[in-house]
């Protein structure tokens, strides 16, 4: 009777002859595995008298190795099928926040999102092909133990993830037996939608941990591979260096992709690189990526307005959508006279006559893209204005003019007053006149008057409402 007893996790020879189609034959085969990965796999008698040991060994040994790895698929095959059996029910993969969570090379364990489910070498997780892929896991010894730490500071990290979970690690070691294995890859059932793909990684292989002395892989340009999501033309990690994205050994590092899958699975496929060691992650995260709410209109900030009855007034809002959709203005609060402009956000009018006396006013305007709607607000101030002014109002006193001469100059601080803003009366009684805007002067001559006391009264209203009554009181006398 023999039994089968696995080393585990032992990495990671340098990957120097299988090229990216998967090409290489048997003897190159071999060579690398004789020279690179020893002691990966050990047979022993039931009396545990060691039979052989060694990853590959030429000649005889070879066959020994081709036979433990036929076991090794066959007993990793009869664990996966046993995984699939039973009645259907939740994914322990899959929870409400988070789709799929798996921690290569460990146990089940929480993150930041939900529950990354167990993927050990006694107990792989289905979504990998780890049977095909030579099913090779590390664990990194525990910082009780004497373990390193790992560094979680790399800002890619989710808040909330655990450190234990880049203290394991999935390895694909591209030969088995002296045979090519398929490269590490896996596959979740995913409906058409757009997916957040989060890839862990950390250099957790140090010399000290390799026992067939190799140098690897606390450096640049050691670890190095590609990552293809979606089978797309060009890999979404091409030639991709664990040790100096991470800036260092032992230091985690997550790398996020957002991808869509339409065919009803989602894959994820590592691939080596001539001459650079083994393809390794710590875990694989497959998220709903549901797509991004609409964002609400935002308004350029507006400072508090002031307007004057009668006279005109603008102000033109401006906001914007990150989103780019059409925006709708509108606006609540504001006085009579004053109206905006729905397609460009621009208020413009007079304030009506009276609106001084509800002022201030609190304005909040309004910018809706269809689905939100953004506000601004701010207070506007109306007053009556400067009321016109009249001057030099003659005649005044005494005169012996039964005829005289109007005069007197009318004008307004705000507006430019035309003929029809002002009124000339005599005794009560309208008299025409003639008024020179640009000099501001009224100018007129009364008809025959009696001898005696006479007034003369002039009216200038301006367009806000504003009045100005003058009066003089003057006297014909006799010669």
């Amino acid at each position: 009777m023999v039994t089968i007893e696995r080393k585990g996790g032992i990495d990671h020879g340098i990957y120097k002859s299988r090229h990216r189609n998967g090409k290489r034959s048997a003897d190159e085969g071999n060579r690398e595995a004789n020279d690179e990965r020893k002691a990966s796999v050990k047979a022993v008698r039931t009396d545990h008298s060691s039979i052989f040991e060694g990853g590959n060994r030429r000649g005889r040994n070879s066959l020994y190795a081709l036979g433990i790895a036929l076991i090794l698929g066959a007993l990793v095959s009869v664990g996966l099928a046993g995984q699939a059996k039973g009645a259907p029910g939740p994914d322990p993969c899959a929870t409400d926040s988070t789709s799929y969570g798996v921690n290569a090379g460990g146990g089940r364990i929480l993150g930041s999102e939900g529950i990354f489910c167990r993927d050990t070498a006694d107990m792989p997780s289905k979504y990998g092909n780890a049977a095909e892929a030579g099913n090779r896991t590390f664990n990194l010894k525990p910082v009780a133990t004497g373990g390193p730490a790992i560094d979680m500071s790399d800002p890619s990290i989710p808040e909330g993830t655990p450190e234990a979970l880049f203290r394991t690690e999935r390895w694909d070691p591209g030969v088995l037996g002296g045979l090519p294995t398929e490269e590490m890859s896996w596959k979740f059932p995913a409906t058409p939608g757009t997916y957040e793909v989060r890839l862990y990684f950390a250099e957790i292989w140090s010399n000290s941990n390799n026992p067939t002395g190799a140098t690897c892989c606390q450096g640049e340009d050691q670890r190095v591979f590609d990552v293809n999501i979606e089978g797309g033309a060009t890999p979404e990690l091409d030639n991709y260096d664990v040790f100096k994205e991470a800036g260092g050994g032992f230091k985690g590092v997550v790398e996020t992709f957002t991808v869509a899958s339409n065919d009803g699975t989602l894959n994820v496929d590592f691939s080596h690189v001539d001459g650079k060691n083994n393809p390794a992650v710590k875990a694989v995260e497959v998220l709903d990526a549901a797509e991004p709410g609409n964002e609400a209109p935002v308004f350029e900030p507006v400072e508090d307005q002031n307007a004057t009855e009668g006279e005109d007034f603008s102000l033109d809002l401006q906001a914007s959508d990150a989103d780019n959709d059409s925006l709708t203005y509108s606006v609540e609060g504001l006085p009579n006279g004053l109206t905006i402009d729905p397609t460009n956000g621009e208020i413009s009018g007079k304030p009506a006559l009276g609106s001084a006396a509800d002022s201030p006013y609190l304005v909040e305007a309004k910018a809706s893209d269809g689905t939100d709607t953004g506000s601004e607000s701010f207070e506007l101030v109306v007053s009556k204005g400067a009321n016109p002014t009249i001057s030099r109002l003659k005649p005044s006193g005494k005169t012996r003019d039964r005829t005289p001469r109007i005069s007197a100059v009318v004008r307004d601080a705000d507006d430019e007053l035309g003929k029809s803003d002002i009124k000339l009366y005599v005794d009560g009684r309208a008299r025409t006149f003639a008024y020179d805007p640009d000099t501001d002067r009224l100018s007129g001559v009364s008809r025959r008057l009696s001898y005696g006391g006479h007034t003369v009264k002039v009216v200038a209203t301006d367009e806000a409402g504003n009045t100005a009554v003058e009066t003089s009181r003057f006297k014909v006398v006799r010669r």
